[in-house]
């Protein structure tokens, strides 16, 4: 085998690899750009719902149907979106005081998402994000 020709399989193989760990990362890269758009296309049936021409329950209505679905942990936060056909997400997560792992979620004990229909007050799904 001559040199040249071990210089280009070398350079095939070599490309191959790059070329492999590029390809993942971008898949990963993608997922984490819209992950708000495959959410909402994964849980459709939950996040999306029938807008009424009431307005929506007040806010501390639909806190406590929350606090409700999820009885002792702390709610942390509410992703009201402005598209009146979207459910009202209400996140409950606790950080881990000593974290054992090697990724960003063993910084948690817990973390939930807590869909609620922003009209009827019913709640539409909790997802465990861990």
């Amino acid at each position: 085998m001559t040199f040249r020709k071990t210089i280009r399989i070398v350079h095939l193989w070599l490309g191959l690899l790059t070329g492999a760990v590029v390809l993942v990362s971008m898949i990963a890269a993608a997922i984490f750009v819209w992950d708000k758009e495959l959410t909402d296309w994964y849980y459709h049936d939950y996040v999306f719902v029938t807008p009424q021409a009431t307005p929506p329950l007040p806010l501390s209505q639909l806190v406590e149907a929350a606090r409700q679905t999820v009885p002792g942990k702390q709610l942390r936060w509410i992703d009201i979106d402005r598209d009146p056909a979207q459910a009202y997400v209400f996140v409950s997560y606790k950080e881990n005081s000593s974290p054992t792992g090697w990724t960003n979620w063993d910084d948690y004990m817990y973390w939930d998402q807590i869909y609620i229909d922003p009209y009827t007050g019913k709640r539409l799904v909790v997802v465990d994000m861990l």
